[in-house]
């Protein structure tokens, strides 16, 4: 299907594909195009130079970016199902040279994000119409799903273990309420049996943060990726993540990422011609 540059991003690709015992193998020289890559069944790995041989799980993605080889697929006895969009355009150009995609940095683990999930089904939907009068929303919806994977790095992901689902009951109630300046953590765990003191302890375990914290780094997160995708002013995306008080945002956002919001966004260069006050 072909796409379109009217969002900076042109997607000219996107399927599935199921693996069974098949590495998919790409010298540098054969790489001419960006995709992402999403693993929603089964397990394997992701190789190439700048990263070593990474393990996957599902819920990982990976970008494949120009010029740099690599090799991935399901390891001996494993299957598994990915997704996949190529693309390639001014942005990911712009996001390459500014360090946001990164050789080094190609893996994201995505398993706590249900937008990630959400924008992958569109992709699909929409590339499999083969209409031509939706190359525009394929390309908006692409851009999301660039930006919402690789806003994932800042988020720490949780390990298996005992109390796993309560925190992971925890973070999906987080990501669905973004928007809201206070997150309840009481009326959050009324249904899983544990106490406040011993889910706060479950919580520091397993993701490294108090629950505050975590609710904190995704609305910076989500505020990362309103500012790479749209021209919105610094206060809107604020509000939009229930944070009306610039200052307390500017702080925020300062503390976890170590530069302002503006100093943020005119680093990533795109929006830079857009002023915010």
């Amino acid at each position: 299907m072909n796409g379109t540059t009217g969002f900076g991003i042109w997607v000219f690709d996107a399927s599935t594909d199921a693996k069974a015992g098949t590495v998919a193998r790409r010298n540098a020289e054969n790489v001419g195009w960006y995709a992402i890559v999403y693993l929603a069944e089964g397990g394997g790995f992701f190789q190439s130079e700048p990263t070593g041989r990474v393990r996957l799980q599902p819920g990982s993605a990976f970008f494949l970016m120009p010029g740099v080889g690599h090799s991935y697929g399901p390891e001996a006895g494993e299957e598994w199902l990915e997704y996949f969009m190529l693309f390639e355009g001014d942005i990911p150009d712009m996001y390459k040279t500014n360090g946001l995609l990164s050789p080094a940095n190609a893996v994201f683990q995505t398993a706590t994000d249900p937008d990630i999930r959400r924008l992958w089904m569109q992709v699909m939907e929409l590339a499999r119409s083969r209409n031509p009068r939706l190359e525009s929303r394929l390309s908006a919806v692409g851009l999301s799903l660039v930006c919402s994977t690789l806003a994932c790095a800042e988020l720490p992901s949780p390990v298996a273990g005992a109390g796993l689902a309560a925190v992971e009951h925890i973070l999906r109630t987080m990501h669905e309420r973004v928007g809201e300046s206070y997150f309840d953590l009481s009326q959050t765990i009324a249904d899983t049996g544990y106490s406040q003191t011993h889910i706060r302890r479950l919580f520091k375990h397993y993701t490294g943060c108090s629950p505050v914290e975590y609710f904190n780094i995704i609305k910076i997160r989500a505020a990362k990726r309103a500012m790479l995708s749209s021209r919105n002013s610094i206060r809107s995306i604020a509000e939009s993540i229930g944070i009306n008080e610039p200052g307390y945002f500017r702080r925020v956002f300062k503390r976890i990422e170590g530069v302002s919001p503006q100093e943020y966004r005119e680093s990533i260069g795109f929006w830079a011609d857009h002023t915010d006050k």
